[in-house]
């Protein structure tokens, strides 16, 4: 048997593969048509769904933002009645007045509480707030009970309030600055 006829039907079979009819141009083109559609909407929709995340990151980081500025305007006012509160009872603490004269102002702090973006917040000032309202409460309570004397009284109250003026304000500050600085650059508004 010779190898030329062979030859032949094999090189009619590559020539016929390589230049094919009307026939399987038409499919091949069909192939490579819907394959670059799938490929396509795979890579915009990649896309896509990347954008969204980073939009969804950017709106987490934006509330956290204005989050921590109510909180700190809260906090900064509630520091202020305090002060107010020990300057007036520097002498004998009027405990009829106590209860009103301490309830602090929580809207924000409240609120914080059922909203998701507070996990955005740095867990330092979370704990350092709600430390503070704590202490507030219990050294209010203790006083009111009269198992405290008035200077005990003042002196933790202080105390607690020279903790966040200290610790909590300034890492407020820190985080918002944070917070701006990446914020600005991709074009977010914080007005």
């Amino acid at each position: 048997m010779s190898m030329v006829p062979v030859l032949r039907t094999l090189m009619s079979q590559v020539n016929r593969i390589a230049r094919p009819g009307d026939a399987a141009r038409f499919w091949l083109a069909q192939i490579f048509l819907i394959a670059s559609t799938i490929i396509g909407v795979y890579l915009a929709a990649q896309v896509g769904f990347e954008k969204a995340l980073e939009f969804d990151a950017l709106r987490e980081q934006r509330t956290a933002y204005f989050m921590l500025g109510a909180l700190r305007s809260e906090v900064s006012d509630n520091l202020g009645k305090i002060d107010s509160l020990l300057e007036k009872f520097a002498g004998r603490i009027d405990l009829r007045l106590l209860e009103r004269e301490t309830e602090m102002q929580t809207f924000v702090w409240r609120s914080m509480q059922e909203s998701t973006e507070t996990f955005q917040v740095p867990d330092r000032i979370i704990t350092g707030v709600r430390r503070y309202y704590a202490a507030v409460t219990r050294q209010t309570a203790e006083m009111r009970m009269q198992r405290i004397s008035n200077r005990v009284f003042i002196k933790r109250l202080r105390a607690a309030a020279d903790t966040v003026r200290r610790e909590v304000l300034p890492a407020i500050d820190a985080e918002r600055a944070r917070l701006r600085a990446y914020l600005i650059p991709r074009g977010v508004s914080l007005d």
